[in-house]
């Protein structure tokens, strides 16, 4: 039975080991007769099977911003949960487009059986 399949990371573009991987698999998958769909902050995919999120990249201004707040502190500001928190509601909604989920929340667990499968990249 086909299945959708949807690949999100920050990036799929280049030569790094994740865009070369998820590459791969979705190669194998297309030619076992399954659909693969991309959300990345940097994509270098099909437009019609990919839905470019700037905000979803690691170099975005407000990415760069939320790790210096976060990374090497043991606790952060309610200004930076709220940013994170804005971003993820974002995301979800731009995950939401690809016409295969049909659960943004089940989505984000990675499954949805019978419906859509989802990978999840970092």
């Amino acid at each position: 039975m086909s299945q959708n399949i949807g690949f999100i990371s920050t990036r799929f573009a280049g030569t790094d080991g994740v865009t070369l991987e998820s590459g791969k698999w979705a190669e194998v998958l297309e030619a076992s007769g399954h659909k693969c769909f991309w959300l990345a902050g940097e994509l270098n995919k099909d437009p019609a099977n990919g839905i470019l999120v700037k905000e979803a990249h690691f170099q975005h201004a407000q990415n760069i911003w939320i790790n210096e707040q976060v990374f090497g502190r043991k606790r952060r500001n309610a200004a930076v949960t709220d940013l994170i928190h804005d971003l993820r509601a974002g995301l979800k909604t731009r995950l939401a487009r690809i016409s295969c989920i049909k659960s943004v929340t089940a989505a984000f667990r990675l499954f949805r059986p019978k419906t859509c499968s989802l990978i999840q990249t970092f």
